[in-house]
């Protein structure tokens, strides 16, 4: 199957992938002699199972099914039920419950990320020689200038920091921020989300070009450059913001293919579907998109000498959601579920390097079906780049979860673990998380409902006056908890082999209609699924001893974070951690940093009354602390409330 040639949507790429010239003419020496390969790796945002083409025709992938059909297609491939957990165990090779990433997504203005104390894989292939470069969505913290891509790994950076936005305004909004004890005005934060190195990018304006489009167009740059230095390979990132919300693409992405005949009508899901089919013709045309980029890249890649000593990567970062347009059927569930259609998501492993590999070995493309993690990404791509991988032998390096499939997908076939930890949250999250043994899978609590956790549990910190103690916050999650019935866990066991839908059916295991119990029921207390269950307790038990404390501590930066401050989404605290705004206050200039610590500390007096701004006015430290001196001297004592340094704000008198 040969990829499609490139089509001219609302970006002249082709001018500047310059396909059709030969790579001598470009002055680039090609870096197929190089011992090490080229990587690629391409993350699509909440891509369904249903939503390529090689698993459902009437979604136009032309250039992904011409990759699935020269490569390996990983079939029983898993991720984390959100975005920020992937991404996290991709970059550092880790099960997210070891770094504390394991509850829920980053928001918007949280003062959080990935702890600096992990290695991104980025940094390794740079120390070990490679160019490095990431494109698209990042969502692994933005509040300090040292959680950027570009001091994690990353000589270049194009993209957005948050966790979405606009694809054509460009725009990402912050969840809604409430003041703790104040007027109760709720705001949200809105401002423009394309980021290059460092700085906001004129790109911003650009707001005609689709955002798939800036990505692809990006990354070509990107790889021409990479490209140009000879004898050194390179590792793209490419992260496309598509198919996340909104749904949104030019008609000519949907008009005059497959996407056109999408329809409820035309589904064979059934009464049960719950899929959104005026958003799936436009996810189609968005993964059509895409698609197209991806098969611009492709030609760009054989035109410089690349390609056959590239390995492309791809995954969805979890399952997609039937509201937005996806289908994860068989699977049951979707985004946010320990249900498999949740967490079980399209990979593969192709690339010129790849089938010249498969070559060699005698061995045709197909399907690998044994267990595979989006850790053992990591771990694979160190074993190409020649890096060792890290163990525990005081070596520094922190312990990798992923495994190297390398050998297993391109020699033996065979399988190259047996077992895998999906995902774990903390306590806080009800301890939620799914793993898998063989062909048996245990969910503890299948629907976690983070996103209903964290909102209400943040509602109930607005209540609270005064700084917010351990014991008042884990008051307040146990009693949401109980609210949304996860006090005690929902356990259920299926042997997938037999189940793949997770299906529960009454009267499974007494009517013989229904087939054998394990096509059609939870086997958990089963008797004669016994020695199973208590295999995969024991993996389970084994990785709630190792959870480390979440990061999520509901902090909330809120007007702190305002991009309307710096004219876009980038951090708002300095590298020592002090916000570059005070509440109602000023910015401190050239004050100690303990004594900016202190002050940031202070909600500005006339904050309340302002609706809980935040203002950047550059003041001196004598004037900031005469100002603090002037409101106590006046009996006003003013505090900035904060579970750990959440930042909800009043005046006390």
């Amino acid at each position: 199957m040969s990829p499609v040639p490139w089509r001219a949507g609302s970006l002249p790429l082709l001018a500047l992938l310059s396909i059709g010239r030969a790579p001598q003419a470009l002055g680039f020496g090609s870096s197929a002699t190089t011992e090490n390969p080229n990587v690629l790796v391409v993350v699509v945002d909440d891509l369904g199972w249903k939503d390529v083409g090689f698993h459902d025709t009437t979604f136009s992938t032309p250039n992904l099914d011409a990759m699935v059909a020269e490569g390996v297609e990983l079939s029983t491939f898993y991720t984390a039920p959100t975005c920020t957990p992937s991404r996290a165990q991709l970059m550092t090779g880790r099960y997210s419950y070891r770094i504390g990433m394991q509850d829920s997504v980053l928001h918007t203005t949280e003062p959080r990320g990935v702890p600096l104390t992990e290695t991104f894989v980025g940094e390794k292939l740079q120390a070990a020689g490679y160019s490095t470069a990431a494109v698209g969505k990042w969502h692994l913290g933005m509040h300090m200038p040292q959680f950027l891509p570009v001091e994690r790994g990353f000589d270049d950076f194009y993209g957005i920091l948050t966790g979405g936005g606009g694809h054509y305004t460009h725009m990402s909004v912050s969840p809604e921020f409430t003041p703790r004890g104040g007027s109760g005005k709720t705001r949200t934060f809105s401002g423009p989300n394309i980021v290059e190195g460092s700085e906001v990018s004129d790109d911003n304006q650009d707001t005609r070009t689709h955002s798939t489009e800036l990505y692809t167009k990006k990354a070509a740059e990107y790889v021409e450059a990479m490209s140009a230095k000879e004898d050194q390979p390179w590792f793209l990132y490419l992260s496309y913001q598509a198919i996340h919300d909104p749904i949104e693409t030019d008609d000519s992405w949907i008009n005059g293919r497959s996407c056109e005949s999408i329809s409820a009508e035309n589904s064979s899901i059934g009464e049960t579907d719950e899929t959104d089919y005026d958003n799936r013709r436009i996810a189609c045309g968005m993964v059509a998109q895409m698609d197209n980029g991806l098969g611009a890249l492709r030609g760009l890649l054989e035109n410089l000498g690349e390609w056959d000593n590239t390995v492309v990567i791809f995954f969805s970062d979890n399952g997609g959601l039937p509201s937005h347009g996806s289908v994860n059927r068989p699977f049951r569930g979707g985004k946010g579920d320990y249900w498999e259609g949740g967490v079980h998501v399209p990979a593969f492993v192709s690339g010129g390097f790849v089938s010249a590999a498969l070559r060699r070995t005698g061995v045709e493309p197909y399907r690998y079906g044994h267990l595979t993690h989006v850790t053992d990404v990591h771990a694979t791509i160190l074993g190409l780049a020649g890096v060792p991988g890290a163990d525990d032998g005081g070596n520094g390096e922190a312990e990798l979860d992923g495994i190297d499939l390398w050998d297993s997908l391109v020699e033996t076939k065979a399988p190259a673990r047996q077992a895998v930890v999906i995902n774990l949250n903390s306590p806080n999250f009800a301890s939620s998380g799914a793993v898998r043994w063989s062909n048996y899978k245990l969910i503890r609590n299948p629907e976690p409902k983070e996103t209903v956790i964290y909102s209400r549990v943040q509602s109930k910190l607005v209540e609270e006056e005064g700084v917010v103690s351990e014991s008042t916050l884990a008051s307040a999650i146990s009693t949401v908890q109980a609210q949304i019935h996860l006090s005690e866990p929902k356990m259920y066991m299926f042997d997938l082999e037999a189940n793949p839908s997770e299906s529960v059916v009454e009267g499974c295991g007494t009517d013989r209609a229904l087939g054998p119990v394990e096509s059609c029921a939870n086997l958990y207390s089963i008797p004669a699924f016994r020695d199973a269950r208590k295999k995969l307790e024991g993996i389970i038990r084994k990785a709630d001893r190792e959870s480390v404390a979440p990061t999520l501590r509901w902090e909330d930066d809120g007007p702190l974070a305002d991009p309307s401050n710096w004219g876009g989404w980038v951090p708002w605290r300095d590298s020592s951690g002090v916000p570059l705004a005070l509440y109602g206050g000023v910015e401190v200039d050239g004050a100690p940093e303990a004594q900016q610590q202190q002050g940031a500390v202070f909600a500005g007096y006339a904050g309340e009354a302002a609706g809980g701004d935040a203002i950047t006015v550059t003041s001196s430290y004598a004037r900031f602390l005469a100002m603090v001196v002037s409101m106590v001297a006046a009996g006003s004592v003013v505090v900035a409330y904060r579970a750990g340094q959440r930042s909800g704000y009043k005046v006390l008198r």
